[in-house]
């Protein structure tokens, strides 16, 4: 079955066609105010003002030719100045259709097409491990979701995928408060044992380590120490980046899972970065990307973007 508002535009078409106006495609709205209809079309206005026409004249002559048609789910249709046709539906039409959408649920609206071995690849979320789950990501996550069921919903197939940041300064400010809290405070990790806790003192880590690199010098070194080890998998660090790495994906599954997602693949930066060089210094040398001021960028302004430090 053709959804409402395709079934008004097929109709619609009929009487174009018959009129003298083939090939025309209506726009169907729903109007601002409740009382203007449960959809209206402004067709009469386009076309008039194309053949020179009255609006209002043009209006009320797809209005009659329209009720000439036999439809189960018009109720009335009516002509507004300077030229809008508003369309009313039955009401038991449309509880008909309501009882529809409960007994078909999640396949309602749902097009049947040949299973196909290419898909659509969705990438959404993005939340850093060793920092705190915020609004931004909420917000990411739900239109990745609508977009990737809606995808789904024509019979495409769908990959959710979620590109993380689990390397870099972010991770080595968190790594340096959560040794200093553990030295100072005399604290064990194996004492943390919900998710809760962990990710709690992970963020009081962060918020710590975050503030000390900002004020305090000495302390800014070692961070940016700590970071080049954590990049290079130092023994030294790695036990305990992959322990609290863990943390943070065991408390981002939790969210995921109150949100009705899931991703087929998790693509982490530590695992990108080293064949992400190979790819930038290939294609230096192709003059893809230049050497800025001791970097290589993407010189996007040449292309109306922005220069982008690779």
């Amino acid at each position: 079955l053709l959804m409402i508002k395709e079934r008004i535009i097929k109709d619609l078409k009929k009487v174009l066609v018959k009129l003298g106006f083939p090939q025309v495609e209506p726009v169907l709205e729903h109007p601002a105010v409740e009382v203007h209809g449960d959809y209206s079309t402004n067709i009469a206005l386009v076309l008039a003002q194309k053949e020179k026409k009255n609006p209002l004249g043009l209006a009320e002559k797809i209005t009659t030719n329209y009720k000439l048609l036999t439809t189960e789910y018009m109720d009335h249709l009516e002509v507004a100045p300077p030229g809008f046709l508003n369309f009313w539906l039955k009401t038991d039409y449309l509880s008909r259709q309501s009882n529809e959408v409960i007994k078909q649920g999640d396949d309602y609206g749902k097009v049947v097409m040949p299973k196909s071995k290419s898909g659509v690849m969705a990438e959404f979320a993005h939340p850093n491990t060793h920092k705190a789950f915020h609004l931004g990501h909420l917000r990411n996550i739900i239109l990745g979701e609508a977009i990737a069921r809606i995808l789904e919903s024509q019979g495409i197939k769908v990959y959710r995928t979620n590109y993380q940041g689990d390397v870099g300064l972010h991770v080595a400010k968190c790594l340096w408060g959560v040794r200093l809290k553990i030295k100072n405070e005399k604290l064990k990790i194996e004492n943390l044992k919900t998710i809760e806790e962990k990710v709690r003192f992970l963020s009081k880590a962060y918020i710590f380590g975050n503030k000390e690199y900002n004020d305090n010098p000495e302390a800014r070194k070692e961070i940016e120490d700590l970071n080049i080890k954590i990049y290079q998998s130092d023994p030294e660090v790695k036990n305990l980046w992959e322990t609290t790495r863990q943390w943070s994906l065991e408390y981002f599954d939790q969210i995921y899972k109150r949100l009705g997602t899931q991703f087929d693949r998790l693509y982490f930066e530590s695992e990108m970065a080293r064949p992400g060089k190979e790819i930038v210094r290939k294609y230096l040398k192709k003059g893809i990307f230049e050497e800025s001021e001791g970097a290589i960028i993407f010189p996007g302004q040449k292309y109306g973007l922005h220069n982008r430090v690779f």
